[in-house]
């Protein structure tokens, strides 16, 4: 939960709203740009020299949503702008654009210092009332206690989602610093002595991280409950461990700290702490530490006796919204990570006299107890731009249950703050319908939804549903040029992404035009795209020549257009494939009508086949026997795709099974397969997919069954009519890859793999085999068992008269 602006006043509190370095276009946005940083274009440590023969300065960015398209803003000391970079659609995580060095009329820009910010745009954003997921990570054992975001743009981890992590999975108590893309996180470490008398691994005693939230000036706070008694801990925004410090302690060792909320920024701080039953609150300013005699206690809350609750409230969350009002999550018990049923979330008017109890709640929304197995976990709130009133404020809470109770594994959003209700606005997708009552939730800088569920180990971003919207994020970090750029007519390449839904094999270059292209016939022609030559790569050259270093073969030209940016659509090697990532590495030449070449950086990037292939149409089967053994022939229409490779085939005893579940019994590169591991009485059910040679699966085919019964001898299976030896697949292929033959009569046949200089390397058939279809799999190893080395190979099949060879690639 995030934090708002008040001045702490002996018993009272006066708001007031202060301005800080935040964002404040953000309201209802999704995607936004983190992790800003300047480096080189070949990403070491920005240098300042832009004369050096690698000119240009890379500008890093990690985004936490696909943007529509990114623009980097460059100004001067005087704020003046100077350059302005559209790099088009960026994808999530992490991505580069690299500046030239030249402001908008292509001259190089002086020596000095600059500053610049990255704006993310999503033109189409997400409407109606859908709450759609942005990333949805699983797999790390993440043991939280609380979450929060880091919202203010000024702190050197924004945008990141910061879990407490309670100890479990043999990681340490205290933060875990994701990306804002929800991938990988790094363990933050506190000194041990700064945790006296707690070990980092292990509080120790009863002592345990409950929940965390930060400030608009991004420190970080923690509840840890007992030990024996809760205390308050913080982490500055550099989540530096040097930073880490104990701010305070209850004078109860009954009382057990709970749900925290942090408000106001410098002097003005205020913290908010729930200590089992009661809410207290101190002004804590810029005070490193304060006495926990200066607690005020501004909500003391008992069971309701009147309807049957005997147990104990605890508190599991507070915040406090932009007008004051303060939001309690309630829970029964004493022990809070207990099965208990939840009570409640409660809003309340603390502006008037203190402490408020049950009876003075506004309104309630019952979660638990009496409404099912709820158990209210923790809040999330969107305080919109307008910091004076919670007229746009939002805010969520998550809920847990100790069952799959699917009415309480949510989120959900308050319907009305003066009124209450609430509904569902994301519900568990971990498939267990089990969320741990532990399972917080915060609103990020942008207004997504980050869900911490840590009992099926998922951490979720949802986007509201906000239109079009965009987020400019300045820098911290500005750009220092020492030297100014000389070599200003070197296009630059801005990026290389995947040509969308399409079968692959061609990514779009797009990169900064020469300065010289802005001085039409007296400067630049023709811009020339070349690919670096792969010994495995078909030849698809029209000229080779030496650019950066390597070898390199031209892919694409277009013609000088004096503008700024310039893309152009061009093939690759080979597509990603589910295993693998194939690179591409590219350059551009700019050609002057003088014949002079300027050459730009390299850069690389992959193409993926978007399509796959349709569902196998016609399937029909058929019985029949051989020797006494019954079979089932199945046959279907031929494929239509271009980049087909193969047929899967499935079956089951169960009418409308699910196929990506059920038993495998073979592949096929031609339309029609034989099941002889079948007998008489014996009902099946068969369904077909088929997939390309990039990995694509499509749809499966209708289900088609058939019941076997007893046959006359004489239906025999379809022989081959000629010899065939088929191209491998998957090709490329890590670790494994399968070689399909047919032999239309008896014959002794021999099957090796070869290496590119003609040596044997492994023996697959060497055995006299009867009419027939076969698939045999190479794994890479050769006669001793070895795994060979990646590179190109030779397949060859020799059966009678009958020799065919093929080559195959083995990547690593």
């Amino acid at each position: 939960m995030m934090s708002k602006r008040i001045l702490y006043l002996a018993i009272t509190i006066a708001t007031i709203f202060l301005s800080v370095a935040v964002c404040t276009t953000h309201v209802f946005a999704n995607v936004f740009a983190s992790d800003v940083r300047v480096v080189n274009p070949d990403g070491t440590a920005f240098d300042g020299n832009l004369a050096d023969g690698t000119p240009g300065v890379g500008i890093e960015f990690r985004l936490n949503e696909n943007a529509t398209s990114v623009v980097i803003t460059v100004s001067d000391g005087s704020n003046n702008v100077v350059a302005t970079i559209d790099a088009g659609p960026q994808p999530q995580g992490l991505n580069m654009v690299t500046w030239a060095g030249v402001d908008d009329s292509g001259n190089p820009v002086p020596a000095g210092d600059y500053t610049f910010s990255v704006t993310a745009n999503d033109a189409v954003g997400h409407t109606a009332n859908d709450y759609d997921i942005i990333y949805a990570h699983s797999g790390t054992v993440i043991f939280t206690r609380g979450g929060t975001s880091i919202r203010n743009p000024a702190a050197p981890n924004f945008g990141h989602p910061i879990g407490g992590n309670g100890g479990g999975g043999g990681l340490k108590r205290g933060p875990l610093n994701f990306y804002a893309d929800g991938t990988g996180f790094e363990q933050v470490e506190p000194n041990l002595s700064r945790f006296s008398p707690f070990d980092v691994r292990d509080f120790g005693g009863t002592g345990r991280l409950f929940k965390i939230t930060s400030d608009d000036d991004g420190w970080l706070y923690y509840s840890d409950r007992l030990d024996p008694l809760s205390k308050i801990y913080t982490f500055g925004p550099s989540l530096d461990p040097a930073t880490f410090a104990q701010v305070t302690t209850s004078d109860d060792s009954s009382k057990k700290g709970l749900g925290i909320d942090v408000v106001g920024t410098g002097t003005d701080r205020v913290i908010y702490w729930g200590l089992a039953n009661t809410v207290v609150r101190a002004a804590i300013g810029a005070a490193a530490t304060f006495d926990p005699a200066n607690f005020e206690v501004v909500a003391t809350f008992e069971p309701d006796t009147t309807a049957g609750d005997t147990l104990a409230v605890i508190i599991k969350d507070i915040v406090i919204d932009d007008s004051g009002f303060m939001y309690v999550a309630l829970s029964r018990g004493g022990e809070p990570d207990g099965a208990n049923p939840g009570i409640a979330v409660e809003r309340y008017d603390i502006s008037g006299t203190l402490p408020v109890v049950r009876a003075d709640r506004q309104w309630t929304i019952p979660v638990g107890f009496d409404n099912g197995d709820g158990r209210p976990v923790g809040f999330g709130i969107d305080r919109g731009d307008n910091l004076n009133s919670n007229a746009d404020d939002r805010i969520y809470f998550s809920g847990g249950s100790g069952t799959a109770d699917r009415n309480w594994n949510t989120m959900r959003k308050i319907d009305d703050l003066a009124t209450g209700g609430s509904s569902v606005v994301f519900e568990d997708i971990s498939g267990s319908r089990t969320t741990s009552s532990r399972a917080d939730m915060t609103v990020d800088a942008a207004g997504n939804l980050i869900w911490f569920e840590n009992s099926s180990e998922w951490l979720i971003a949802v986007s509201p549903p906000d239109g079009p919207n965009s987020f400019t994020t300045p820098a911290n970090d500005g750009i220092s040029i020492s030297t100014a750029s000389t070599a200003n007519a070197f296009p630059q390449i801005s990026s290389i992404t995947d040509v969308p839904n399409d079968q692959g094999n061609q990514v779009r270059v797009s990169w900064a035009g020469s300065f010289l292209d802005r001085i039409g016939n007296n400067g630049m022609d023709e811009y020339e795209v070349y690919r670096q030559v792969n010994g495995n790569s078909a030849s698809k050259v029209s000229s080779l020549k030496s650019g950066p270093p390597g070898a390199w073969e031209l892919v694409g030209t277009t013609s000088a257009r004096q503008t700024s940016n310039y893309y152009l659509t061009v093939p690759t090697l080979y597509n990603e494939t589910p295993d693998t990532t194939i690179l591409s590495t590219f350059f551009v030449s700019a050609i002057g009508n003088s014949g002079t070449r300027w050459d730009s950086n390299a850069a690389s990037g992959f193409s993926i086949d978007n399509l796959a292939p349709g569902a196998p149409a016609n399937v029909a089967a058929s019985e029949g026997a051989i020797s006494g053994q019954s079979f089932v022939q199945l046959t279907w229409d031929e494929s239509p795709d271009e980049d087909f490779n193969y047929f899967e085939v499935v079956r089951s005893t169960a009418s409308g099974f699910d196929p990506t579940s059920a038993e495998i019994i073979g592949s096929s590169t031609d339309p029609n397969f034989v099941d002889d591991a079948v007998n008489v009485g014996e009902t099946w059910f068969y369904r077909i997919a088929a997939f390309d040679f990039n990995g694509n699966k499509g749809e499966f085919s209708d289900e088609v069954s058939l019941l076997i019964t007893s046959v006359e001898e004489g239906t025999f299976v379809s022989i081959p009519k000629e010899f065939t030896l088929q191209q491998n697949y998957p090709n490329p292929f890590n670790p494994d890859t399968n070689i399909a033959y047919d032999l239309p009569k008896s014959a002794d046949v021999i099957l090796k793999i070869y290496n590119i200089m003609g040596q044997g390397v492994k023996t697959l058939v060497d055995e006299s085999q009867p009419a027939g279809r076969y698939t045999v799999r190479w794994d890479g190893t050769n006669n001793f068992g070895v795994r060979v080395s990646s590179g190109l190979y030779v397949y060859l099949i020799k059966a009678g008269d009958f020799v065919k060879s093929s080559r195959m690639t083995l990547l690593k």
